[in-house]
């Protein structure tokens, strides 16, 4: 998932916990209106649809520019595994990141090319 929106979910679960020690990933889930067990899988990382992330957004009550912001980094996210359209092989892929993003990108593939079955990575910065 996209940096800035995990970070976001993190600090303001963070932030309610802070203000009231019992409070729940359970609770933060019913405040969302989405599931504890979707919220659980949005925090470990995995992708959310425009939809929730318009949602969520809502429910935190973020003012234009913070939910403008919410939904790009989710949309970027989107992106990245999104085939380019003029993509010579299957494996080309079309990037845009934000520094951080890219930080969090060159760790995992840094990962994978420790995996056998990837034969070669190559990265260009435009």
């Amino acid at each position: 998932m996209a940096v800035k929106a995990l970070n976001l979910l993190k600090k303001e679960l963070d932030s309610r916990k802070s203000r009231n020690p019992n409070y729940s990933l359970r609770s933060f889930a019913r405040s969302l209106d989405i599931s504890p067990s979707r919220l659980s899988e949005i925090l470990s990382g995995q992708r959310m649809s425009m939809k929730t992330a318009n949602k969520i957004a809502t429910k935190l009550k973020l003012n234009e520019n913070a939910k403008a912001e919410f939904t790009k980094s989710i949309h970027n996210q989107k992106m990245i595994f999104k085939k380019s359209n003029t993509a010579p092989s299957p494996a080309v892929f079309t990037l845009n990141l934000s520094t951080n993003d890219l930080k969090v990108l060159l760790s995992k593939l840094e990962k994978l090319s420790h995996n056998k079955k990837t034969s070669s990575i190559k990265i260009s910065v435009h």
